[in-house]
């Protein structure tokens, strides 16, 4: 289970990170703070902040959502269930789990059962705060979870539980000296017209990222260079590119793995 208690700092997004960006990284989780959708239309972007917790919610420190998101990158666990709690005070929320559809709802228990491609979504132990101004529940996600996406106006979150088949992850964030490479999804995807693609070395090695259009043909070199062991992250401008598939390939002298992102204009 994963608190909001060892952030690096106390308040994200709008003065001090702009949307896209990664904001802190928990027990080798990559939070991303970006903008909410509104059922009226239209998006905003403001910030989070962590608060003590209050009206009966919280076992520590928690999460205040005032309309933003964070995507928590999951997919370096191997998941069963993933949940997490939350106070809902007044506004929208939004959820999008993996690359399903994003839900744009005033209340986390409108969203469907099926709420993407194989995975089921159950919101229960829906209860009055003790401010009397809002509800506290829980979200059970059922399946293998990559992507969580979280948005609110006055929304809280705490303890986000994994259930985990298999995993060699460190406990510590990104303070660690990792054991694997690893190449994680791009971030925004789909993207207009940039998106950050993160990876993971175990030693300083050198880099070499490349971009390759659905044919296979090779658009550019993103990254050639000797990185230090840890995490990274590069960003891609394709805004001087046409729309569609692509290919992003990392490449060291003893790892290759290649992934699949989507550029919409």
């Amino acid at each position: 289970m994963f608190g909001f208690e060892n952030t690096p700092r106390n308040t994200y997004g709008l003065s001090y990170d702009i949307a896209g960006s990664i904001i802190f990284i928990i027990s080798n989780i990559w939070v991303f703070i970006d903008s909410i959708s509104w059922l009226a239309g239209g998006k905003g972007y403001y910030q989070a902040c962590i608060e003590p917790p209050f009206c009966g919610f919280g076992a520590g420190d928690i999460m205040h959502l005032n309309n933003v998101s964070l995507t928590f990158d999951l997919s370096r666990y191997n998941t069963s269930r993933v949940s997490f709690i939350f106070m809902d005070q007044v506004g929208d929320e939004n959820l999008r789990i993996n690359t399903g559809t994003l839900y744009i709802v005033s209340r986390l228990s409108q969203v469907p059962t099926a709420v993407a491609p194989g995975v089921t979504c159950i919101v229960d132990s829906i209860s009055a705060d003790t401010c009397g101004a809002g509800w506290i529940g829980r979200v059970n996600l059922q399946s293998s979870i990559d992507s969580l996406r979280i948005a609110g106006q006055e929304l809280w979150l705490d303890s986000l539980c994994l259930e985990v088949v298999t995993t060699s992850l460190p406990e510590n964030s990104d303070s660690y000296q990792p054991e694997k490479y690893f190449l994680g999804q791009n971030y925004p995807n789909p993207f207009n017209p940039s998106t950050r693609i993160r990876f993971t070395i175990p030693k300083d090695v050198n880099v070499k990222l490349i971009i390759y259009d659905i044919f296979g043909r090779e658009v550019c070199i993103l990254l050639n260079e000797k990185r230090s062991a840890g995490n990274h992250q590069v960003k891609w401008n394709a805004n001087n590119y046409a729309s569609g598939i692509y290919f992003y390939k990392i490449i060291t002298e003893d790892f290759t793995l290649m992934r699949k992102m989507l550029f919409i204009k």
